[in-house]
């Protein structure tokens, strides 16, 4: 059932299936818990049950409670745009909509952990004035900063200073991108004791955290911002291709097919991309959608770069072919 609902996620979503879809999910019960796993946070309670309802409830107080233990703790989310928020709010100062503040907490909301030098900061942010200039300039960026944050002389200090650095204090300030190193680290690093379960799991989470391309601000040096978003993006492919061999290890293909996608949308002519997506869509029974992958992605690559696959993808093809005429012939 979760592999159909990769393939039919839109129609699912509509209020005409919502409630032979719940029905369905409760006569499954624990057998549909990793069709529960696929649906998006914000439409999951209008598939459960009442009681099941209420046990997401339990989970989400339990969550939040440890989220904001300190009331102070502010949250800035920088994929899929800009955002800044504390206790669940957002914050909505009018200094936030100064280009250069968001630009400023953007910056080091990267740097999480580290300070960031002075010069830096004003050679990024003020690239054609000189020194002294771009000096002051981050002096008020940095105050109108710190008021944006709503911060004060006796609350949480969310920008620190030290010596010739500035930096977002890690006590009262996480990220997005702080939260997806953590993920993608458990992810890629294959500690022992985590199992395949908890990989996809993990990718999940990733993905879900994932909303889009890394937030670039206007009006500054785009350099640090653009290398960033690259990195971001390769990091996140990395970690579906992870997610999508476990998963299909695991004969998880309803997990395999919602990777792929998450894959494909950031980065569609990764070719060990397009080679788990074949893999995906074989064991799915979609040979349709593996002839239609490989000949689009020729297309591609004829009409770009003037060059053929990659050996691997092309015998990947030639095999998944040649394996459904030998289950034809013996039809």
């Amino acid at each position: 059932m979760s592999a159909w609902f990769s393939l039919n996620k839109t129609a699912m979503f509509e209020d005409s299936f919502r409630l032979p879809a719940r029905i369905a999910m409760l006569s499954l019960g624990d057998r549909a818990d990793a069709l529960r796993r696929l649906l998006p946070k914000e439409k999951l309670r209008s598939y459960l049950g009442p009681r099941e309802v209420c046990q997401l409830r339990i989970v989400d107080a339990a969550h939040n409670e440890a989220m904001h233990t300190d009331d102070g703790v502010a949250y800035i989310t920088l994929f899929g745009g800009f955002r800044a928020e504390r206790n669940g709010h957002t914050l909505t100062d009018a200094r936030w909509k100064r280009k250069k503040c968001t630009a400023l907490a953007a910056r080091l909301a990267l740097s999480m952990g580290s300070f960031v030098g002075r010069k830096e900061l004003t050679e990024e942010m003020w690239p054609k004035i000189d020194y002294k200039h771009g000096r002051e300039n981050l002096y008020v960026a940095t105050s109108s900063l710190r008021g944006a944050m709503g911060q004060t002389a006796t609350g949480p200090q969310y920008v620190i200073t030290q010596s010739e650095g500035i930096a977002f204090n890690s006590e009262y300030v996480m990220t997005d991108a702080l939260q997806f190193e953590r993920y993608a680290r458990e992810i890629l690093l294959k500690h022992a004791g985590i199992s395949g379960h908890q990989v996809v799991e993990m990718c999940l989470k990733l993905e879900e955290l994932y909303k889009g391309e890394l937030f670039v601000p206007q009006n500054v040096d785009p350099t640090f911002f653009l290398h960033m978003r690259s990195q971001y993006q390769n990091r996140f492919v990395n970690c579906m291709i992870r997610g999508i061999d476990t998963a299909l290890d695991n004969d998880d293909l309803g997990a395999a097919s919602w990777l792929v996608e998450a894959g494909l949308k950031v980065c569609p002519r990764r070719e060990d991309l397009v080679r788990r997506a074949m893999r995906t869509y074989e064991m799915s029974g979609r040979r349709n959608d593996v002839v239609n992958m490989y000949q689009s992605h020729l297309h591609f690559l004829d009409s770009t770069i003037k060059n053929a696959p990659e050996p691997e993808t092309q015998r990947t093809y030639e095999q998944i072919i040649e394996r459904a005429k030998t289950v034809e012939m013996l039809a």
